[in-house]
């Protein structure tokens, strides 16, 4: 977890320190099922992932009130910027309990905290350590680090701040294209490479929504290309860019048909 990011889940635990563990009803079509003594077993700022084995899936829809999530969110926030996305929690899951829970009706400070959480992990997703990889075979994309072990990468958090808001997906999508032009760090490009080899790849998952209308503009194409011809001196680096950017070429050529909303 970077500095920003924890400084981040620090906020939430003073925005969210006045909520408290109430006595929740569980699930009446499951009697007993919704136990709490897992989430009373150690304070909040040290409960295990496994704490939540439940909780993560029930929380709001039949297990406790939007309260009971606001008391958990800090911790629950924070072992997946500590240790990724494992179950039982999983970022888009959580980000949709959140949502279901209406954030945007919460105070302003709770609002901005998860924001700023948003926001400084999409940093650091996009702006890890560059190492590519050799190739995996003819049917399967180069694939990032922490994709080959089947960590968390950057489409993956995009696809799931999509639950959360619309607005501050687009915000981060700016983001991503204005780290790409500043050309600073390899991350970025290279996470664009990876997202469109995954895309066209024949286990590609097809983009959806705002994610969708971003990654088929052809200024993508073109980041990609000026980002390939400016590391022809690293040969692995040049060949992945030049592979995205073929992939790029094909999933954009075959989805123009349809119009965007974005300029």
């Amino acid at each position: 977890m970077s500095s920003k990011t924890a400084e981040a889940v620090k906020q939430l635990y003073k925005v969210f320190k006045r909520y408290r563990f109430t006595d929740m009803e569980g699930d009446p079509a499951f009697p007993g099922f919704c136990d709490p003594a897992p989430l009373l077993a150690e304070p909040l700022g040290v409960l295990p992932r496994e704490a939540f084995e439940t909780f993560a899936w029930k929380a709001v829809t039949t297990w406790g009130t939007a309260d009971d999530l606001r008391h958990f969110l800090p911790r629950m926030l924070e072992l997946l910027a500590e240790e990724g996305d494992a179950h039982p929690l999983e970022t888009w899951a959580l980000f949709g309990k959140i949502a279901y829970a209406k954030w945007r009706t919460w105070p302003k400070e709770e609002q901005s905290a998860i924001e700023n959480y948003v926001e400084f992990r999409w940093f650091e997703l996009l702006h890890q350590p560059v190492s590519i990889p050799k190739a995996c075979g003819t049917l399967q994309p180069y694939l990032l680090p922490w994709s080959e072990s089947g960590g968390f990468t950057s489409v993956d958090y995009i696809k799931a701040v999509v639950f959360l808001d619309e607005t501050l997906t687009l915000r981060l999508l700016q983001q991503w294209s204005d780290w790409i032009e500043e050309g600073m760090e390899l991350g970025p490009v290279v996470s664009l490479a990876e997202t469109f080899l995954l895309a066209d790849g024949i286990w590609g998952e097809e983009p959806s929504g705002v994610l969708l209308d971003w990654l088929r503009m052809p200024v993508r194409i073109n980041q990609l290309f000026s980002a390939w011809t400016s590391q022809q001196d690293d040969p692995s680096i040049s060949s992945y860019l030049s592979d995205g950017h073929a992939a790029a070429e094909r999933w954009i050529a075959r989805r123009l048909e349809r119009p965007t909303n974005l300029s």
